[in-house]
């Protein structure tokens, strides 16, 4: 195992960014910036040993500030949607920074994605810490975050996430990478289970109306392997609403360890096993995915990534029912979630 690092140029603001990279005696490697605690690239080999980049991202600085598609960022204070842009805890309201319409959508104009982490190198992998003030973006609370990355000889990256809030907050972190496992071209080939026998009913906003609803029956259901792109064009109102899927799966365990998706490009054998301790998983299928250029030149466009992002349900201040996000005072966030790679 071996970790190194090396210049990736200067923010807007003028700070030094580095890329720090990730190697096992495998053949695995994964580049992490400090810019967002990104995930830049994951190379994996594939079933003839070939050396394959599984992650969306760009060459340069430049390219991840003006990106709208959080490649690879970790999200915080909230992933995902809050209505409204506000929330009430213990009856005082809180209104944040609304930059999804009305709705604020993964923690604000200048969210976790958008911050210069401080980071730490390790024998096996990355510490990023980042302190987040009172009042960031409208949420409450100074809010110490670390995120963890290791890397195993095996080909597993295990992301470790802690928090400390001086106030009762919102914390609700996760990763928005978006796997392409053959490298390049589209994801819809790729085959997928998800180990959820419900989701959260969405309205037309992308925010949850707290109905779940069983996936059994209906182009939402992936509990047996099936290509992502098989029902994605279906007379489906949940898929026609946002071109594809961008919805939260229910898993089964709730706060336990536990699988929650394999995806598997079977052109080239390779695996990805997502392992987490969080209730939801989102499945997002790269739909607003504009034209545009990434890494190495390579053509990006609608469907070119798919995120398996680990969470609370999103709009979860909403409704009573849904696992809560609510940080209190005094008390730990910890969240663990494991991308294991293989290939046959």
């Amino acid at each position: 195992m071996a970790v190194s690092k090396r210049p990736f140029g200067e923010n807007a603001r003028g700070d030094a960014v580095t890329e720090y990279i990730i190697t096992n005696d495998s053949g695995v490697s994964v580049a992490l910036l400090d810019y967002g605690a990104t995930i830049r690239s994951i190379v994996v080999p594939d079933r003839n040993g070939t050396p394959t980049d599984v992650v969306l991202g760009y060459d340069s600085i430049e390219e991840y500030e003006k990106n709208n598609c959080y490649f690879g960022a970790v999200i915080g204070r909230n992933s995902n949607r809050i209505e409204e842009a506000r929330f009430e805890i213990n009856g005082t309201q809180y209104v944040l920074e609304p930059n999804d319409g009305k709705n604020q959508l993964h923690g604000g104009f200048e969210g976790f994605d958008k911050k210069l982490w401080k980071a730490t190198c390790m024998e096996d992998g990355v510490c990023f810490n980042l302190e987040s003030p009172d009042g960031d973006q409208g949420f409450p609370g100074r809010l110490e975050v670390c995120v963890l990355y290791r890397l195993n000889s095996s080909g597993a990256l295990e992301i470790n996430y802690w928090a400390e809030s001086d106030a009762n907050t919102i914390c609700n972190l996760t990763n928005h990478s978006y796997f392409n496992l053959a490298g390049g071209g589209d994801i819809l080939s790729h085959r997928l289970q998800i180990f959820a026998g419900s989701y959260t009913e969405n309205n037309s906003e992308c925010l949850p109306t707290g109905h779940i609803l069983p996936v059994g029956g209906t182009p939402m259901d992936f509990t047996d392997t099936k290509t992502i792109g098989r029902d994605i064009d279906a007379d489906f109102e949940q898929l026609r609403m946002f071109g594809g899927y961008d919805h939260n799966y229910v898993l089964r365990g709730d706060f336990s360890m536990k699988c929650a998706a394999i995806l598997k490009n079977p052109q080239n054998g390779i695996e990805l096993t997502v392992y987490t301790d969080r209730p939801g998983m989102q499945l997002y299928s790269g739909n607003a995915i504009y034209p545009h250029k990434g890494k190495n030149s390579a053509q990006y466009n609608k469907y070119s990534g798919v995120c398996l992002e680990t969470q609370f349900f999103p709009n979860a201040m909403r409704f009573s029912h849904f696992p809560s996000p609510v940080l209190r005072k005094g008390e730990f966030f910890r969240s663990v979630t494991i991308f294991a790679f293989a290939a046959d």
